[in-house]
């Protein structure tokens, strides 16, 4: 299988299960290229992904997109086209309160793939739980039927046991009757 990366994975219908609920944002922990600005040398910081749960890198781009609005921005309107399809490359204007990332996470397409990617979530999980309860319930079910018919078989055996010991017949006639 050949590696992930944000700027070459298609999200569609088909895959957005697997991609959201069992492979998550791509983090690769490598040694980040240098992007130099004058005198100054910038990078990606791996310590983002700590504060950013919704951060991703493209080792292919060095580049930082949004896994949320990639998976669910096209579903909620117009898309911030540098977190989900160019990605995000300016280092030095990316951390801090007013830096590039804290305020993609404050707009309306973000926020909205997030109500988004949380519902699709507990979407998945309910009809995991509901699947799980129907199975628990049939489970149930079943061995209350099962107690049911040992109490029914016990019964038979107590009534047998009883005619054995009183040495009388199963019919209520005897045989020379006939």
């Amino acid at each position: 299988m050949e590696a992930r990366d944000p700027f070459t994975e298609i999200v569609n219908e088909a895959n957005r299960a697997l991609i959201v609920n069992n492979l998550g944002p791509i983090r690769p922990l490598i040694e980040f290229p240098v992007s130099t600005s004058g005198k100054r040398t910038f990078k990606f910081q791996s310590r983002w992904y700590d504060l950013h749960s919704w951060l991703e890198y493209s080792v292919l781009k060095d580049a930082a997109f949004c896994f949320n609005c990639r998976c669910f921005g096209t579903l909620v309107g117009s898309s911030e086209e540098t977190f989900t399809k160019t990605g995000f490359r300016t280092w030095k204007k990316a951390s801090g309160e007013s830096g590039k990332l804290a305020n993609h996470a404050k707009t309306q397409m973000h926020i909205l793939s997030m109500e988004r990617m949380q519902n699709f979530k507990s979407e998945n999980q309910h009809i995991d739980v509901q699947l799980v309860g129907i199975a628990e319930a049939s489970k149930t079910r079943k061995e209350q039927e099962r107690e049911e018919n040992r109490q029914i078989v016990q019964t038979i055996f107590d009534v047998v046991r009883h005619l054995a010991k009183q040495n009388t017949a199963f019919r209520p006639w005897a045989q020379r009757d006939k």
